[in-house]
């Protein structure tokens, strides 16, 4: 059972600081983690904030990150996302530019997925799929 695609956001007794440090989670790409951490569900889009707003140092250790965990269902996410930071890094070295990445890949996508109520839905694979098609896309739209 999952939670609908706007539970995340802070609940009406929330204070100002319990929401700007969601903001400031956001805008650094660790809102997955705080989220996870407050309400142990993340939703499918939420995955994509590392990777739309992380620094290299970031991902890269995301990618690097030992995922042999528990096998909790965030493990799986986890491992995905780190896939697909490698993928990034991998296609920011071709473009020269992590932010140019970013800004015209994946914050658009991050945005169009956490507008799309069926993603709730999406298992890893449906997840990794979009954003590696995105990538994918780019990158050809470079090579012309």
């Amino acid at each position: 059972m999952g939670l609908g695609r706007w539970d995340w956001m802070p609940r009406r007794s929330a204070s100002g600081a319990e929401l700007l440090a969601e903001c400031e989670a956001f805008l650094a790409g660790n809102l997955a983690e705080v989220v996870l951490q407050r309400d142990g569900y993340v939703p499918v889009w939420m995955w994509t904030n590392l990777l739309a707003h992380g620094r290299e140092a970031e991902l890269r250790r995301e990618y690097e990150a030992d995922l042999r965990g528990a096998g909790t269902v965030e493990d799986g996410w986890r491992a995905a996302r780190s896939y697909l930071a490698g993928q990034v890094l991998e296609l920011a070295a071709e473009v020269g530019s992590l932010g140019e990445v970013q800004r015209a890949v994946l914050v658009p996508l991050e945005l169009r997925l956490a507008g799309q109520a069926t993603v709730e839905w999406w298992d890893e694979g449906q997840w990794v799929s979009t954003v590696a098609g995105a990538l994918d896309a780019q990158r050809r739209a470079r090579r012309g």
